[in-house]
């Protein structure tokens, strides 16, 4: 069986950074989130908050979004080609980045 965290702990140990969001928090806003932060809360019997492996960042038209990833549910499809992404937010920011010199027209 493979631990909850099992893909944060291997990040971490590539010295990857992770991030931390509040279950409660409207904002819905991701925060970096220090190793021992995550050691500390990683056995609490209350799990208030959500932890993720930072992810890659593209610059489009100036706007940085999340990078495209190779295993995913969210698309977005250019002319022939086809963009995967680990989130619909992540998608939806790609494609306002993209329609972002058109303003109005698009």
């Amino acid at each position: 069986m493979k631990h909850p965290y099992a893909d944060i702990l291997i990040a971490i140990a590539e010295g990857k950074e992770i991030q931390i969001r509040d279950r409660c928090d409207t904002h819905n806003e991701w925060l970096p989130c220090q190793n021992n932060l995550f050691f500390a809360n990683m056995n609490a019997s209350r799990h208030q908050h959500t932890y993720r492996i930072k992810p890659a960042l593209i610059l489009i038209n100036g706007v940085e979004c999340e990078s495209p990833v190779k295993n995913g549910v969210y698309t977005l499809d250019v002319g022939i080609t086809r963009f995967v992404f680990a989130t619909a937010e992540a998608r939806d920011a790609a494609y306002a980045a993209l329609i972002k010199p058109f303003g109005d027209q698009a």
